[in-house]
């Protein structure tokens, strides 16, 4: 079961403007779509500008939506999609999404990386991200590799191929605006400068990443404790919370946490 509280498109418009904290202007209207995900269900892809799942949604009031739907492969769209990318997922279907803002291109489930323009990479890759800088992260089951740009990655072309003695098992990549974090099972790297740095409050425990914005990142343990790292910070800090963490959300100044009885929210945006 997935712990991130996802944060979803604004093309409604019914969201605050950035800078803005004046609610008598604009304020923010009760949303029209309450729904949560069914088993089969999964957060492909979330920015203020398009969100996607796949799978189905319980109880869901879009028209978009296909209600108690089970079918895992089934794409829904809110917000500003390419035509480009709708069309390419008809014939490919994808495990992850990357991109910063909007979509870029995403990795199938064959393992192939492609890009809106139709282009399809030659080597497989186990997952994939990209930062808001443009760089491309792909991991194998022993190796990230690092490219300066989405043609880059498609054409194969390594800027650098990093390892480490930790690197193994399901390798999990996250880039925010210029970091990219690694999560294996047991451990949560940094990458800086074409070197892992072990982050090392994660040791001795299960986690789930939660990755967030303005280059703020959090994690929730499997015993519902959760952990922000803030945008120049090179170590988590705890979250005084009196009741076991479910869900977690982080904005580029706030937080929203949900626990099994409150939600609670923490910075300038509340």
């Amino acid at each position: 079961m997935s712990r991130i509280l996802a944060f979803g498109n604004n093309a409604t418009g019914v969201l605050i403007p950035a800078g803005t904290h004046d609610l008598s202007d604009n304020p923010i209207r009760k949303p029209s779509t309450t729904a949560h995900l069914t088993d089969a269900g999964r957060i492909l892809w979330h920015t203020w500008t398009c969100t996607v799942i796949s799978g189905g949604l319980h109880d869901c009031t879009s028209p978009s939506c296909s209600t108690n739907s089970t079918d895992s492969s089934r794409l829904q769209f809110w917000g500003t999609v390419p035509a480009r990318l709708t069309e390419s997922c008809q014939s490919h279907t994808p495990l992850k999404f990357f991109g910063h803002d909007d979509i870029e291109g995403f990795l199938s489930q064959d393992g192939h990386l492609h890009d809106l323009e139709g282009a399809i990479s030659s080597e497989t890759w186990a997952d994939v991200a990209m930062d808001g800088l443009g760089r491309v992260y792909t991991a194998d089951l022993v190796a990230i590799h690092q490219f300066d740009n989405i043609s880059s990655a498609i054409s194969g072309r390594h800027e650098s191929v990093i390892t480490h003695p930790a690197l193994m098992g399901p390798i999990h990549l996250f880039a925010l605006e210029s970091r990219c974090f690694v999560a294996t099972d047991a451990h949560l790297f940094e990458l800086e400068e074409n070197r892992l740095r072990l982050i090392e409050e994660t040791e001795g425990f299960a986690f789930e990443v939660i990755p967030g914005r303005r280059n703020r990142l959090g994690i929730i343990t499997n015993a519902g404790d959760a952990y922000v790292l803030d945008t120049r910070d090179k170590g988590l800090t705890p979250l005084e919370i009196d009741d076991d963490v479910r869900l977690l959300g982080l904005g580029s100044d706030f937080e929203v946490v949900v626990t099994q009885s409150k939600v609670l929210s923490r910075g300038c945006s509340e």
